[in-house]
C-alpha cells in the first residue's frame, strides 16, 4: 500500500524578476512581467481560457527549520532553445522561490476535554493535535 506524504511551504511570487504589487482597479496585485520571466509560459486551455504555468525544480536538502527542499524556477528545454541560451546562461532566470517540509499530521483524539475559563468542556477533537510547527 502506497503511503501518501504531505508537504507544507511557501513560494515568494515577489522572487521573480521585475514582480511587484500594483494597485489595478482598487485592488491589490502581484504583477509578474513574462517578458523578464522564461520560465512562466502562458497557453490556451482547450476551452479558450488560458492558464500561465511554470516549470519548477523541487530539490532535496537538510535545510534549517525541518526544511526537506527547496522550490526553483527552471526554463525547459524547449524554452532554452527558443532563446539560445544555455542553461548556465539561463540562471538569472531560476531564483530560489522558496522551501517546503513534511506535513506532520497526528490523529486526533475524540471527545477530549478541555478545560477553558475554569469551566470544563467536551469536545469532539483536541485541537492540539493538529499543529503547523514542527512539519
Amino acid at each position: 500500500m502506497k503511503t501518501e506524504k504531505s508537504y507544507v511551504g511557501q513560494i515568494d511570487l515577489l522572487a521573480l524578476l521585475g514582480a511587484e504589487i500594483r494597485e489595478i482597479d482598487s485592488k491589490e496585485c502581484v504583477v509578474i512581467p513574462l517578458e523578464d520571466n522564461p520560465t512562466i509560459e502562458v497557453k490556451a486551455k482547450r476551452n479558450g481560457s488560458l492558464k500561465a504555468q511554470m516549470d519548477i525544480l523541487l530539490k532535496d536538502i537538510d535545510g534549517k527549520y525541518g526544511n526537506s527542499h527547496f522550490i526553483k524556477a527552471i526554463v525547459n528545454k524547449l524554452s532554452l532553445e527558443k532563446m539560445s541560451m544555455t542553461y548556465i546562461e539561463a540562471r538569472q532566470f531560476t531564483p530560489i522561490l522558496g522551501n517546503i517540509k513534511p506535513f506532520v499530521h497526528e490523529e486526533a483524539t475524540p471527545l477530549q476535554k478541555e478545560t477553558e475559563g475554569g469551566r470544563e468542556r467536551h469536545s469532539r477533537y483536541d485541537k492540539s493535535k493538529y499543529r503547523r510547527g514542527n512539519y
